[in-house]
């Protein structure tokens, strides 16, 4: 797998784990308020997470020298997927 898979599967797992903390967070709401607020706030720490290998990985590929154009177009596309899932998460948390 080459060093631009890795880091999409890196920042999709960031996402898909945030979202399934949300949605443990609405399934838990009404029943155990407590364990609601912990998963938010797992949640919230799995989009940070996001946002800071977004910012590291982006900086990696700007500097790469070539990249395939290919290449280039799906990692944009992961990162415009990750942001979606993370408007979503973040969405589902302030309900």
């Amino acid at each position: 797998m080459d060093k631009i898979k890795k880091m999409e599967c890196h920042l999709q797992d960031e996402a898909k784990g945030a979202q399934k903390y949300a949605e443990k967070y609405i399934f838990y709401a009404d029943s155990k308020p407590e364990w609601a607020k912990t998963y938010a706030e797992m949640a919230k720490q799995e989009i940070s997470h996001a946002k800071h290998l977004h910012q590291m990985y982006q900086e990696s590929v700007d500097e790469m020298r070539w990249i395939q154009e290919d290449a280039k177009e799906d990692w944009e596309h992961c990162v415009n997927k990750t942001m979606e899932t993370i408007a979503l998460v973040e969405l589902m948390l302030s309900k």
